[in-house]
């Protein structure tokens, strides 16, 4: 259906397919790589993400909000995010359990970044949050687009149980 969809709907530019369990096939999204602003993904856990990750860098360069279910994502598909989505201003990955301090490290690339939820992200600890958001600061900061004023507008790092508050 998402493929018949995607013909008939050549527009579309933003698809909120959270929680659709049955949904599968990644390909269809490749199709058209330049054309999506917006994936919401998380909860889709048969959807193999990991054809959309696998990209050369900056495939999904128009895209600006992302929402994965990250239960079978590795740290090295994690990492992946920033290359192949470099616009990024939204970005969610629940179960990120396998987000390692590298991965963290590589998502700090994201200089548009200003929402983040990485819920169950355990591997990172305080000192490699306070890194990641040092980084970040300088890569928002360098950025010609960046807005003035705060970047964030969410953050969300529900049960990571090595935030604390040396972090932020």
């Amino acid at each position: 259906h998402l493929a018949e969809l995607c013909r008939v709907c050549p527009r579309l530019a933003r698809l909120d397919a959270r929680y659709c369990e049955q949904l599968a096939d990644a390909s269809v999204l490749l199709r058209r790589p330049e054309s999506w602003a917006a994936l919401q993904l998380d909860g889709c856990f048969r959807l193999e993400v990991t054809q959309l990750l696998v990209q050369p860098p900056g495939t999904w360069r128009r895209l600006e909000e992302l929402s994965l279910d990250g239960e079978e994502l590795g740290s090295q598909e994690l990492a992946r995010v920033a290359e192949v989505c470099p616009e990024l201003r939204c970005l969610t990955v629940s179960f990120a359990r396998e987000l390692d301090p590298a991965a963290l490290a590589a998502l700090a690339g994201l200089a548009k970044l200003e929402a983040l939820t990485l819920r169950k992200a355990t591997l990172p600890n305080d000192s490699d949050w306070a890194s990641f958001f040092m980084e970040q600061r300088s890569a928002w900061a360098a950025s010609p687009t960046a807005a003035t004023g705060s970047q964030w507008r969410v953050l969300n790092v529900s049960e990571c149980e090595l935030f604390a508050d040396g972090a932020a």
